[in-house]
């Protein structure tokens, strides 16, 4: 009993945290304003005049802004967590053997925690600018963060279905909170509708592998698979092709796309990065550590079809797109596609690269959304002040006005692009090396065709910035300094990780191997 408290204090110390946060926020930090302590006045009054004494709004005391202040607490708890499970020695299976803990699940855990750490901080300033005081963003957001970090470490199947809606539930109110914006209330109907028809295939595919074995566990179903002499049956079959769609679903695979451009364009923009980041993590985690083997005996290569439509459709449909949010979701579904080549292989070699890339993605993202991020002011409106630049055309004139930004943009933009001298063009390479290690020539061919297609709309961001200045010089109002700094240490490590690749090479190649 002992033992299994120790083993699972990790996930005591999340829920603490957690309820910690909730109450905290939940208290006197609830109001949207300024917190204010009110002073009596009582000097030189009768006891008549007690009764009704004057009101002095000062002092003042506590945040100014109740989001951000929950916000810096969970910051410094995620950085706890993400400690707690880099330096964790203990591996053990719990709670029945539907979650396992490793190697491989404590070092995506810590890293789960480390991508959420930057992902607050980088929005922290972006909050008080977009007027963001609901206390209830925090640990919203918290509450999808433990539902993928669990997601990492199980093993069965129905534990696997309440992490997924533990944090499906939490990015659907997160989508809806700017409830002023008919954009954001779209996005969360169409994020909820959508994400409860996904919840059906998934329950529907996990009845029928329980219909037909009798087993949830994914080690015990993997066994009867590889053990069995004869074809799976049909129902089988169907079963693991349901769950795989729900697990594609929140990859935003295409054609189970749909919901990826509406959302990411009317929710917050910290709701848009946070979703583009950590459910990739956690479902990717999932799906190398007990899925990969499942699906490739059962499927083999049938994932291709994802993967092409993937990168048929992230490469075409950004080309009359002028909105930079939904230009960076549809590129999101292209670079889904080639997150998914490896998923096609088998092997270390394929995981390795699979992660190297998935890290580099991370800091790309973490640049781009930064940017996007910042006060930004427009030339015929001097005088207000946006939550950032919203549309393509907004950053024309910005090489004149703000040529450190301008860089930044040009930086992150060629690390889209996957060419050289930034570091995404290294993580390109590896996946495609290992493709052509395997003979698949063909896939290296078209991913090299819808890689050159892709140009046209990334460079068009580069045009806007360099070339259209007439006359036109929108600009950054101010950056906040801690944003700031992750922005440029994203671009730096973008700019100097081509010629010294070997950091994230070799750790993804190690985590390989744990799984």
């Amino acid at each position: 009993m002992t033992l299994d408290l120790v083993i699972m204090m990790p996930e005591f110390f999340l829920l603490f945290g957690f309820l910690v946060l909730l109450g905290y926020g939940t208290g006197g930090l609830v109001s949207p304003v300024a917190e204010m302590i009110t002073v009596a006045d009582l000097k030189g009054k009768t006891f008549s005049s007690m009764l009704m004494p004057n009101v002095s709004k000062n002092p003042t005391a506590g945040p100014n802004h109740a989001a951000s202040a929950l916000s810096y607490w969970a910051v410094f708890w995620c950085l706890l967590c993400a400690l707690l499970l880099f330096f964790s020695p203990l591996h053990s299976v719990f709670l029945g053997g539907c979650f396992q803990k490793d190697a491989y699940s404590l070092q995506l855990g810590g890293i789960l925690f480390l991508a959420a750490v930057f992902v607050l901080r980088v929005s922290l300033g972006w909050q008080k600018t977009a007027a963001i005081r609901h206390t209830e963003y925090v640990y919203l957001a918290m509450l999808a963060l433990m539902g993928q970090y669990l997601l990492i470490q199980t093993t069965d199947l129905m534990a696997m279905y309440l992490c997924l809606e533990l944090q499906s539930f939490s990015l659907v109110v997160l989508c809806g909170l700017n409830y002023k914006s008919a954009y954001s209330i779209e996005a969360a109907m169409k994020y909820f509708l959508l994400s409860a028809f996904r919840s059906c295939l998934l329950l529907l595919g996990i009845g029928f592998l329980y219909l037909q074995t009798g087993e949830t566990t994914i080690s015990s179903l993997s066994n009867l698979v590889f053990r069995t002499q004869t074809e799976p049956s049909l129902l089988l079959l169907a079963g693991i092709w349901f769950v795989t769609i729900g697990l594609l679903w929140k990859l935003a695979a295409a054609p189970l796309h749909f919901w990826v451009p509406d959302v990411y364009t009317g929710a917050w923009s910290s709701v848009s990065l946070w979703i583009t980041v950590l459910p990739k993590i956690a479902v990717l985690g999932f799906w190398t550590h007990h899925w990969q083997n499942l699906w490739r005996r059962t499927f083999g290569n049938t994932l291709s079809i994802f993967r092409i439509l993937s990168m048929l459709l992230g490469r075409l449909a950004p080309l009359a797109q002028t909105n930079l949010k939904r230009l960076l979701a549809y590129s999101s579904i292209g670079h889904m596609g080639l997150l998914l080549m490896p998923l096609c292989g088998s092997g270390f070699e394929a995981t390795g690269a699979l992660w190297t890339y998935m890290f580099i993605y991370i800091l790309i993202n973490l640049g781009v959304w930064g940017l996007i991020m910042q006060e930004f002011t427009r030339s015929n409106t001097p005088s207000v002040t946006f939550s950032g630049p919203q549309y393509i055309w907004d950053l024309k004139g910005l090489s004149q006005s703000a040529p450190c930004a301008a860089f930044r943009w040009a930086v992150c933009v060629v690390g889209l692009m996957g060419l050289p001298p930034v570091y995404g063009f290294s993580g390109k390479l590896g996946i495609l090396y290992r493709r052509l290690n395997n003979g698949l020539y063909i896939t290296v061919a078209v991913a090299l065709l819808y890689t050159l297609v892709g140009r046209v709309y990334y460079l068009k961001i580069l045009k806007v910035s360099y070339i259209d200045t007439r006359n036109i010089y929108n600009s950054y109002s101010g950056m906040n300094s801690i944003s700031a700094y992750i922005i440029a240490t994203s671009v730096a490590l973008l700019m100097i990780g081509l010629w010294h690749p070997s950091f994230l090479f070799t750790f993804g190649h190690l985590l390989a191997l744990q799984v």
